[in-house]
């Protein structure tokens, strides 16, 4: 009879397993561990925030429902909106925004924004406010929740900022931002000065374009579509300024985001990086004003960071 003190080969086999993966999972902790180190994976924030309607400027809040322009349609009237926004922010500056909404109407256009102040408040650079007498801003209030390398289609397919619609009156929109909503000098802001527009095609063309909202405040205007970010340009050659990667260097807020904004577009549409034309949150301001409204914001204000 054949006798040996080596144990059987299925239990040396699975020791092997055993210390592979512990020699595994003891160099993926040496990893992250050297990766916080160097400042690239730790979380810095990570919190929750509810749906609100925006409150007087520089005061909190309440919960939805929100007031509605007059004589909203009822299909854009949502029976008991909620969400709740969930934000992680790493220590090298991006951070990943998570949206999920409840109660709403059935297949709303939704869209969120980053917003660094709330009108009609003080302005709290003048880079935001009108660039001369009778002119726009330099720089929008607003700009679309998502990174800045996104690709927008001016409502030809999906936007980065879009919400998608789920059953039983849920939406969601998840962002991975390439920059630190929380911080000045980090989010892009939108070009005030010039959106895209047809108001100099004649109605003989095809593609004249008329005044659009005919209550508009302060004015009906032409619906804005497209739009995009403040770029820095070279003084000496006129050209845009690039960054290391060869991107264009954008130029950035002076003040962090206070405000995600939750829009409604009652066009049915959304126009890219232009929101399009604002329908103000006030009683009695009817829907004609404009073409979307605030279903509701998360205030982001005590969460800024130095």
């Amino acid at each position: 009879m054949f006798n040996s003190t080596r144990p059987p080969r299925r239990i040396i086999t699975l020791a092997i397993l055993a210390l592979a993966v512990l020699v595994l999972a003891a160099a993926e902790a040496v990893n992250l561990d050297g990766a916080q180190a160097a400042g690239g994976q730790g979380v810095v924030l990570n919190t929750r925030v509810d749906l609100a309607c925006p409150g007087p400027p520089g005061e909190p809040g309440t919960p939805p429902p929100c007031i509605l322009p007059v004589g909203l349609d009822p299909r854009f009237v949502s029976p008991n909106p909620s969400g709740q926004a969930h934000l992680r922010v790493r220590d090298n500056d991006t951070a990943r925004v998570q949206i999920q909404l409840d109660g709403l109407a059935d297949d709303l256009v939704l869209t969120a924004w980053i917003a660094y102040f709330q009108p009609p408040g003080p302005v709290p650079h003048p880079i935001f406010a009108p660039a001369g007498a009778g002119l726009p801003p330099v720089a929008w209030v607003s700009a679309p929740l998502a990174p800045t390398t996104a690709g927008f289609t001016e409502g030809l397919g999906q936007e980065p900022n879009q919400f998608t619609n789920h059953p039983n009156g849920r939406a969601s929109l998840t962002a991975q931002l390439d920059y630190n909503l929380l911080k000045a000098g980090q989010g892009p802001m939108r070009n005030g000065l010039v959106s895209t527009n047809q108001v100099g095609a004649s109605p003989e063309s095809g593609a004249f374009q008329p005044d659009c909202c005919p209550d508009g405040i302060p004015a009906p205007r032409p619906q804005g579509v497209g739009a995009s970010f403040l770029r820095v340009f070279d003084p000496a050659t006129g050209l845009q300024v690039l960054g290391p990667d060869g991107r264009p260097q954008l130029l950035r807020s002076p003040v962090p985001v206070a405000f995600l904004v939750v829009l409604v577009h009652i066009d049915g549409t959304t126009h890219g990086i232009n929101a399009g034309n604002l329908i103000i949150p006030a009683p009695g301001v009817p829907a004609t004003t404009g073409d979307h409204f605030t279903l509701g914001v998360f205030d982001l204000r005590s969460l800024q960071m130095e």
